[in-house]
């Protein structure tokens, strides 16, 4: 279990890093992203999943919604995407956090 002072911090930092993604959206990430290029459709692709975060840090969807948990649990947190980006958004830290978070949800 993390503590109240990490959690509280990492939260801030996943919002930074969606805030950044929904105002950028370059699009570099998605070049090396293995679960994009097998898909082929955004929401499985970093910039997509980056703006589903962001969509449930501003109550737009909800965590434990099916699609949403899909597309998160998808990413292969390999970092290809955090390589690629311009703004040195952490995709993969975003993503544990919010599977740490849906966890949290569901148990």
């Amino acid at each position: 279990m993390m503590s109240k002072g990490v959690l509280e911090d990492m939260r801030e930092r996943v919002s930074k890093y969606a805030d950044i993604c929904n105002r950028c959206r370059c699009g570099f990430c998605r070049e090396g992203c293995p679960t994009f290029k097998i898909k082929k459709m955004e929401s499985f692709g970093p910039r997509g999943r980056m703006s589903l975060v962001w969509a449930a840090f501003n109550n737009i969807i909800e965590y434990t919604d099916n699609s949403f948990i899909e597309k998160i649990f998808s990413c292969a947190t390999c970092a290809q995407c955090k390589e690629r980006c311009p703004n040195d958004v952490d995709v993969p830290l975003v993503m544990e956090y919010v599977r740490y978070l849906i966890w949290k949800e569901k148990r």
